[in-house]
């Protein structure tokens, strides 16, 4: 099913007043989510821009309400949005917190240690290659 655009989907969840409605507050994965969905929008979906305020505005009261693992990764979204950040930076907060939790995440963890080392060669490789031709360079 093709959605027109990303306002029809947020307009679901307000009610005749063109407001969201208050029991959406009661779900904090989804105030997450709506968090960063409403990341995405551009210039002109003023949805976008009310479900950025309504939903930080829940996440910043119930961060005294949640446990301390959800209340760490709602601050994380409130301070860094997965669409406004470079990954390959938060994902070690992101390992960290989930770590003992899944067991699985030590391969996965390996991993990602493995890729970052690789670009770090690939980056060395290029800065060498440069300092070939411009000696100045270092």
């Amino acid at each position: 099913m093709f959605i027109g655009n990303i306002t029809e989907v947020f307009e679901k969840f307000t009610n005749k007043e063109r407001k969201f409605k208050p029991e959406l507050s009661e779900n904090i994965k989804g105030m997450v989510d709506m968090y960063e969905a409403s990341q995405l929008g551009i210039a002109g979906e003023d949805i976008l821009s009310e479900a950025e305020k309504f939903s930080g505005q829940i996440l910043k009261e119930k961060l005294d309400c949640i446990n301390s693992h959800g209340a760490k990764l709602v601050k994380r979204t409130l301070e860094h949005p997965f669409h406004k950040n470079l990954p390959m930076f938060t994902a070690r907060n992101f390992m960290g917190d989930f770590h003992d939790k899944n067991p699985w995440l030590s391969s996965f963890s390996q991993i990602a240690k493995m890729d970052f080392s690789l670009l770090q060669c690939s980056c060395h490789r290029e800065i060498g290659q440069i300092s070939k031709y411009d000696k100045s360079f270092i």
